[in-house]
């Protein structure tokens, strides 16, 4: 066995290798300490396709206020796990370009009105692992005694396409009516909105539609706002969907009337959309006294076509230094037929015949690395420990994207992607 994992090892280190002068980058280290002017000013002098490194802590925020990352790509990841950046707008992302996020939380944002904290704009791609959203709840503005609705998680649209990995997404909820007050009570937020021909591609965890707030039980509201949908998709967008769990927000009590509407798990608005679902767990919000219940799919006839084959998973650590040993684990079913490919870029090619989306840059170098011998017979694992090799002189950093396709039997499926973030030992 020993013997089998250093083959594996040593097939990897050599694509990785061979790779690496393909791309390169700057790397940037921001700590919390430096605030919203620091990070910023490292986001707006970063040069495309630059890796910024955040340690653990929260980067402050003023209210009503996004870091924002504008036509350029760049890696922005966790270097130690519990960073916090509360909202990140992507504007203006050109076409072919790439922005990766790793590791971080967007949450504790402060809007007065309805904003999603993270914005995916533009015609380029962004690859988001192992992140949670968790939108705001809706503002009470005490001076006009008015509320807002809750915050949506993601908001993806143009023609950006967004590939999630391991991603948890909440809807904000909708506030609450004060007791005794002149407000009303406000609908929860979508977790996940994909709009105009924006495509996203998502597999492995959550989305949480918000719940609708509560009416005051004396006296009883008129009229109460419907739960959030954990998944909207409008105009011709195009959304794949592996693995997983789509929940809609509850709608809420104290009403006069029984028009509030609970969450449903996918809405579809267009007959233009597309929709592909994979082994998912699809649920409407929870119906709180009367009201009318939401659906788990909510979609115009032929928008929504569903797979059947398991999923898979791949996953790599936070950022890795030259001469440190790291694990690429890969997940599936008993004896699969594991094969990666590692390339310099990302891309968005839908595959109907594999089941999934080609996530890699089609242009750019690509290397086959088939697993020399199936995965465990019993749990569907395998785990391969790398030795990172010196990266090239001069070369501060790199990021390596890998995707998984299994091969069960004769049936290929396509499964989703890992970002290795390669980086100097200096650093």
């Amino acid at each position: 066995m020993l013997c089998h994992i250093m083959r594996k090892a040593a097939l990897l280190v050599s694509a990785v290798s061979a790779l690496a002068g393909a791309g390169r980058a700057s790397v940037h280290i921001v700590p919390p300490s430096a605030g919203f002017a620091g990070l910023q000013a490292t986001l707006d002098a970063a040069a495309d396709g630059d890796i910024v490194l955040l340690q653990a802590g929260i980067y402050s925020l003023p209210p009503d206020t996004s870091y924002h990352i504008v036509g350029k790509g760049l890696t922005l990841a966790s270097d130690t796990g519990g960073s916090v950046v509360p909202a990140l707008s992507i504007d203006a992302l050109p076409a072919g370009h790439a922005v990766y996020l790793r590791n971080i939380g967007f949450s504790l944002a402060v809007f007065t009105t309805p904003q999603a904290p993270l914005s995916v704009h533009g015609a380029g791609t962004v690859c988001m692992e192992d992140c949670a959203v968790f939108a705001s709840a809706g503002y009470h503005d005490a001076v006009t005694q008015t509320n807002q609705a809750g915050s949506p998680g993601i908001v993806v649209d143009g023609s950006a396409s967004l590939l999630m990995q391991h991603c948890q997404v909440n809807g904000g909820n909708g506030r609450d009516k004060t007791a005794g007050g002149s407000d009303e009570p406000t609908a929860g937020g979508n977790a996940v909105e994909v709009r105009d021909s924006a495509r996203l591609y998502s597999s492995l965890f959550m989305f949480t539609g918000g719940n609708g707030g509560q009416g005051d039980p004396s006296p009883l509201a008129p009229d109460l706002p419907d739960g959030g949908s954990a998944l909207v998709v409008t105009g011709s967008a195009f959304v794949d969907l592996t693995g997983m769990k789509l929940f809609g927000g509850s709608n809420g009590l104290n009403s006069t009337t029984s028009a509030d509407e609970a969450g449903d798990g996918i809405r579809v608005e267009s007959s233009t959309a597309t929709v592909r679902r994979r082994v998912c767990s699809i649920k409407a919000g929870a119906l709180l006294g009367s009201g009318v219940p939401g659906q788990p799919v909510d979609a115009p006839p032929g928008t929504v076509t569903e797979y059947f084959s398991v999923n898979r998973m791949v996953f790599s650590d936070l950022p890795v230094r030259e001469g440190e040993s790291t694990v690429i684990q890969v997940s599936g079913l008993p004896n699969d037929q594991a094969i990666l490919l590692a390339s310099t870029g990302i891309g968005f090619a839908p595959i109907p015949a594999k089941e999934g989306v080609f996530q890699l840059d089609p242009a750019a170098p690509l290397i086959v690395v088939p697993l020399p011998f199936p995965l465990d017979p019993i749990f569907g694992t395998g785990d391969i420990v790398v030795t990172m090799p010196q990266l090239p002189p001069g070369m501060d950093g790199v990021v390596i994207p890998i995707q998984l396709a299994i091969n069960r039997f004769g049936y290929v499926t396509l499964e989703d992607v890992t970002a290795m973030v390669w980086v100097d030992s200096s650093f």
